[in-house]
């Protein structure tokens, strides 16, 4: 039974990672050739066919392999008390994704504003549609379903959060997005499994994105860039004050103890924990969900993040 067990892990491991590599495959391959379209004028038609790149091939192979992808990755009608932590959980992470945005700015140029800028000229309505409702759908899935939730949570649920968040951060291919990024994959993961719904983790991304469509809209896009460098000799300032340093780390410090607190309090209410059931128990039983599928795909998307990002 254990080695029927493993051997299914297995497959499943091999399934997800195939998916991640033919998805990211065929974006890559869109991204090159996406000038022969008849459409590549357009931006917002070509951004759209991108982010449903990163959901058919999952399906396909899914059914394909006789599965149902909906069951499979859990998507499942939450209960609305794991829909209000989740969305807690985003208000307490936000400044923290706040100060990883501003410090990767030190070293590197902000790669999001000029296309929320352009997108924004499309009407509010449609860039959060495309910038925020499209991306937590489509990356939530792929990332959170397919290979948390399909791949690696039967055998390793904290190596599959860490994992999961890794491949999240490293598909925005910038420095400017990976550490905030990497942060919420791993606050996404483990409201997937405190919640047992990935719809729960595709609220709060939409949430998260969204509020920054509209942050931008009401301020302004065209003054957003200046807002930024202002923000920015502010930080690089007051990092030369110990006192600023003090109560900027308290906050943060009470924040992140806030957050650690909401989800714990998903994973209590609802019965659920990071201990993989199915685990072997002996050393030899062991797997990781890493494989050479996944070490392909690092490798490629590594090289891919540093030529994407503009460094000051």
């Amino acid at each position: 039974m254990k080695t029927s067990s493993s051997q299914s892990e297995k497959n499943r491991l091999q399934t997800a990672h195939i998916i991640l590599l033919v998805t990211f495959g065929l974006y890559l391959l869109y991204e090159r050739f996406a000038q022969y379209l008849p459409f590549y004028e357009y931006k917002y038609p070509l951004l759209l066919v991108s982010q449903f790149l990163f959901i058919l091939p999952g399906m396909l192979i899914l059914r394909l392999t006789g599965r149902d992808w909906a069951k499979e990755i859990r998507f499942t009608m939450p209960e609305g008390r794991n829909v209000m932590l989740g969305l807690t959980a985003m208000i307490c992470a936000y400044p923290l994704i706040a100060v990883l945005n501003l410090l990767s700015q030190i070293f590197v140029v902000n790669q999001v504003t000029l296309v929320v800028e352009y997108m924004l000229q499309f009407g509010l309505g449609p860039s959060i549609f495309l910038l925020a409702l499209m991306p937590a759908f489509a990356e939530e899935f792929l990332c959170r379903g397919i290979l948390y939730w399909f791949g690696y949570r039967g055998i390793s649920k904290i190596e599959g959060v860490l994992l999961s968040a890794l491949v999240f951060a490293l598909m925005h291919m910038n420095l400017n997005q990976f550490f905030y990024a990497f942060f919420l994959g791993i606050v996404f993961a483990l409201m997937v499994e405190a919640s047992d719904s990935i719809l729960v983790s595709m609220i709060m991304h939409f949430a998260v994105n969204a509020f920054n469509v509209f942050a931008t809209y009401m301020a302004g896009a065209s003054i957003q860039p200046e807002q930024e460098t202002d923000a920015l000799a502010l930080l690089t300032e007051g990092l030369s004050s110990p006192l600023y340093v003090i109560l900027s780390v308290c906050g943060l410090a009470a924040v992140a103890g806030m957050l650690i607190l909401i989800i714990y309090r998903a994973f209590k209410i609802n019965g659920r924990t990071l201990r993989t059931e199915t685990a072997g128990t002996c050393p030899q039983d062991k797997r990781h969900p890493a494989d050479l599928f996944l070490l392909v795909y690092i490798v490629a998307a590594v090289i891919l993040t540093i030529q994407g990002t503009v460094f000051r």
